[in-house]
């Protein structure tokens, strides 16, 4: 097939497969390639076969050939869309990020382009001001919050409305227009930072775009993400929109050489000449990822009840360095850059770089005695045990500085960076809050269940844990009863004697520990 044909309509099931159930969000600007991408899945939305299955999937007859769903619109005005008989399975997003004269009449421009399409259109905005450097960096990130925010607010105006048996519509994905060229620019970015096997496997053609836990949304979220036009190139999707009479908008920063991926698009036309075309690259990062994910499954097998002899708790993880995790510096260093940041909370994560230093002293067994007692990317790391063969990583700073975060009822809330999620009852006091036990909490509590000492659970890392506080005293320890479950040494009498003092407290609550979600999600 030659590079500067057409798609033709043929070819679209094959690249929108496995989303005709799935109600989309296309991520559009107005350059080519979004503008080809929209194209190309209105086409597709219009096939039969496709229009079959979604209508399946809503449980919706279509009436008069409307093209009839139950799913709303966005929470601004759900009605709207319907009754103008426009497409749910699928809708556009453009950003007007207000950094050029002409970002408003761009915006004006995919949303005519998408109504002249049957698409509804929402046009978001980046408000506020404006970074003096960085700014495509900032941009982009702007962008990915915007656009995962509206998923999330739609999210939302979906789950607090009542739908028929089987009928609830799932979570709107975002599809990105990265191409061929796209990924191989990306490959050789990273190649010039030094990325190993996890960066040089490029963009994924299956991603999520996340937010955190804020003030106003006390859960973080998770938006997901397609790039279904990843092995297409660019000349094939400028090819489309010609052959479409359809027009596009020229970026002119995409010749201005202070970006990276200006310098970096230019030297790759140098580099097609000697053989080092986008194909061939973009086939490379293609591999790379084949093998990034074969490793993340033998990682995952490691989690708790795989064969790795380690235990990641709801206080702390013990790893033992003589195990498969800690076979090469390489595999250390990812094992131990996932256990940091399940541990590091809503610390900034630490340096590869850093963690690379840590998995070679693993290497050294000598070595590790030098560690003593360490903090990276917001845990605290110390090695025990003879020969330095433990290693225990658990959150720094025994509880000072964590969150104090309000917890209503029947909420929940994702506290320290989203280490815990916590969850109230409907009959949960008001006024209560979620803050960290502190090392003064934990010998109070000893002092009123003297067996808890026999857990010989570590103090720095128990303070850590969060409580539920009311009215000035503790309500609820939820976290603490999973630590103590995860316990080594359990005992009738330490144990015994906690649940009877626990039992006095309010009940209800919930903790899980972001490792445990994490496992569940998978």
């Amino acid at each position: 097939m030659s590079d500067a044909l057409p798609i033709s309509d043929d070819e679209l099931p094959a690249l929108f497969a496995g989303l005709e159930r799935t109600p989309l969000a296309l991520c559009v600007s107005g350059g080519a390639d979004s503008m080809a991408l929209m194209l190309l899945v209105a086409r597709w939305a219009e096939l039969p076969s496709v229009r079959s299955a979604w209508l399946a999937g809503t449980g919706v007859i279509a009436q008069d050939g409307a093209f009839g769903t139950v799913f709303p619109w966005w929470v601004d005005d759900p009605d709207t869309a319907h009754a103008e008989g426009r497409r749910r399975h699928v809708v556009v997003l453009t950003v007007d990020h207000g950094l050029r004269p002409e970002a408003a009449a761009d915006a004006a421009f995919v949303a005519h382009s998408a109504t002249s399409l049957g698409l509804s259109c929402s046009v978001l905005r980046w408000a506020g001001d404006k970074p003096a450097s960085g700014i495509q960096a900032a941009a982009r990130e702007a962008r990915r919050n915007l656009l995962a925010d509206e998923v999330r607010r739609e999210s939302a105006w979906l789950a607090a409305r009542t739908w028929p048996e089987g009928m609830r519509p799932g979570p709107r994905v975002l599809v990105m227009a990265h191409h061929r060229e796209d990924q191989a620019e990306t490959f050789l970015m990273r190649l010039g930072r030094g990325s190993g096997l996890e960066g040089l496997g490029g963009m994924r053609p299956h991603d999520t775009v996340g937010l955190p836990a804020g003030s106003t949304n006390p859960l973080a979220f998770e938006a997901a993400l397609v790039r279904p036009l990843l092995g297409v190139p660019k000349s094939r999707l400028v090819a489309t929109l010609k052959a479409a009479g359809t027009s596009w908008i020229e970026d002119r920063s995409n010749d201005d050489d202070r970006f990276e991926r200006v310098r970096i698009r230019k030297a790759l036309a140098t580099l097609e000449g000697l053989g080092l075309t986008s194909e061939k690259i973009a086939l490379s990062a293609r591999r790379l990822r084949d093998a990034e994910e074969g490793f993340v499954r033998l990682l995952d097998g490691g989690e708790p009840g795989g064969a790795s002899p380690h235990r990641i708790g709801a206080a702390f993880a013990e790893l033992d360095m003589f195990g498969n995790d800690f076979a090469s510096r390489y595999t250390a260093a990812r094992f131990l850059k996932r256990v940091l940041r399940l541990y590091g909370g809503g610390a900034g994560p630490a340096d590869y770089s850093q963690i690379e230093a840590l998995a070679g002293l693993t290497q050294r067994p000598q070595s590790c005695t030098g560690i003593g007692k360490m903090t990276l990317g917001g845990c605290k790391i110390e090695v025990h045990g003879e020969q330095a063969r433990f290693m225990r990583v658990f959150r720094e700073g025994a509880g000072a500085g964590l969150p104090v975060v309000p917890l209503a009822p029947s909420h929940a809330v994702d506290w320290d960076g989203g280490r815990f999620r916590l969850t109230a009852p409907a009959k949960a006091p008001a006024g209560a809050t979620v803050q960290a036990l502190s090392m003064q909490g934990w010998a109070d509590l000893k002092r009123e269940v003297p067996d808890l000492a026999r857990l010989r659970l570590p103090a720095a890392a128990v303070a850590t844990l969060p409580v539920v506080v009311c009215g000035g005293a503790t309500a609820a320890h939820p976290a603490l009863d999973a630590a103590i479950h995860d316990a080594d040494g359990l005992d009738t009498g330490g144990t015994g004697a906690w649940r009877a003092y626990a039992g006095g407290l309010e009940q209800g609550f919930s903790a899980v520990f972001a490792g445990l979600r994490e496992m569940i999600g998978r």
